[in-house]
């Protein structure tokens, strides 16, 4: 089974056609397969990622939903985190901006700790709030911003601006 896997994910007969990312479409790659490991999932979607970013279509957007399920402590996870950091910290000559959304703020702090903007929805978690304080400006008087937070309704967020 592990083998049928593998030969889907190669061009054995030497037949597919190289894909091209035009300007305007969207391009999904889900690898959410009862099949693939998180770590294997992390490795397809970076060697998807690479050819993405060599494309010359300009404003490539790449969007990472729901990370914390299969960005942890993995291989590789390690390895599509490492290219993250070198793909944002090229954003500019890349083309490429990069949005990363996750329940789990404690995950992939590397990534955290690179991003401009922080959108914070309603969370109560104390641990949480101490992960992201590292990244956002946060104020002498955290209690204020917690209580803002824990206080957002369905559809509201708490947005900072990072000043790197």
């Amino acid at each position: 089974m592990r083998m049928n896997l593998l030969e889907s994910f190669l061009d054995l007969k030497g037949t597919a056609s190289v894909p091209e990312f035009n300007p305007g479409e969207v391009t999904i790659i889900d690898l959410s397969d009862p099949f693939l490991t998180p770590s294997t999932a992390c490795i397809l979607f970076k060697l998807g990622l690479e050819r993405f970013l060599q494309s010359s279509a300009p404003g490539k957007m790449v969007v990472l939903d729901e990370a914390h399920k299969y960005m942890f402590n993995t291989s590789g996870s390690k390895i599509l985190t490492d290219y993250l950091t070198r793909v944002i910290r090229l954003q500019r000559h890349q083309g490429a901006r990069v949005v990363i959304s996750t329940q789990e703020p404690t995950i992939a702090t590397d990534l955290i700790s690179l991003c401009s903007i922080t959108v914070m929805h309603r969370f109560t978690s104390p641990t949480w709030y101490a992960a992201l304080r590292k990244h956002i400006n946060a104020v002498e008087d955290d209690r204020d911003i917690m209580q803002q937070i824990e206080a957002l309704d369905t559809g509201e967020a708490l947005l900072e601006k990072s000043y790197q």
